[in-house]
């Protein structure tokens, strides 16, 4: 059954062709889930970060590779081929600066806040199914929670006075307010969420790495544009990021 799945996505990611939602079997369990990423990551293109989240805690974070072809910097344009739903979520992420500490370390989570940057950064959500929306929760994780790519805003080396749990935030899209006021970090605090992913994530897809971006969920949801938008985030403390649709 992953197999099908696996092949059907690296396909879907070559050709931009898309997968039938309700004709196609999902993982039955996280274990296959990692098992598909890992295979059409290798066959596709390597990781160069993870989309990451959870509830809450205790919850275990779920996640997924994002392509290291496919994060784009500041003010960047979003090839039109990797941008077909025109999707946009704000998310506060993190850039690792150094390789991160093992989670056995007993000083991790001060080593870990010491290797990251902070920096507003733009998910930019395309599917490979032709029902995203409808598709069951392993499916979607499979195709990495529909992750198209990623925008990276400028970076803050001392971040631990920024907000992290409900930070203030705008979106604008095409010149249009999307988004605005008061939100909430998925799950609690970012930093928490990427510490409670160090510890789980092993040696899935690469592993964590120095280079490596992180984003820790949406703030206010998904939001879309259309081809030629430009799109312009911004979060209280943390800073603005840009880029347009081509």
């Amino acid at each position: 059954m992953t197999d099908r799945l696996t092949n059907a996505l690296i396909e879907a990611r070559r050709t931009g062709s898309l997968i039938k939602t309700a004709d196609t079997p999902p993982p039955e369990t996280l274990e296959e889930v990692c098992q598909v990423q890992a295979a059409v990551a290798k066959a596709t293109g390597a990781a160069g970060g993870f989309k990451v989240g959870r509830p809450g805690p205790p919850t275990i974070p779920t996640y997924a590779p994002i392509r290291k072809d496919w994060i784009w910097q500041n003010g960047d344009t979003v090839p039109r081929e990797l941008s077909r739903l025109c999707g946009v979520e704000l998310e506060i992420g993190f850039v690792l600066k150094a390789d991160p500490p093992t989670p056995d370390d007993p000083a991790f989570e001060d080593k870990l806040r010491a290797c990251l940057a902070m920096a507003p950064m733009l998910e930019i959500v395309e599917s490979r199914l032709d029902d995203h929306v409808a598709a069951p929760q392993f499916l979607k994780l499979a195709d990495c929670s529909a992750n198209g790519g990623l925008v990276i805003g400028p970076e803050i080396k001392d971040w631990q006075d920024c907000p992290r749990v409900t930070p203030s935030m705008r979106l604008e899209i095409g010149g249009v307010v999307a988004a605005e006021g008061a939100s909430a970090v998925p799950g609690g605090d970012a930093f928490d969420t990427v510490a409670a992913f160090a510890c789980v994530i092993g040696n899935h897809c690469g592993g964590l790495k120095a280079g490596d971006a992180l984003i820790t969920g949406s703030l206010e949801g998904l939001f879309y544009g259309k081809p030629g938008d430009a799109i312009v985030g911004s979060i209280d403390g943390v800073g603005a990021v840009s880029a347009q649709f081509a």
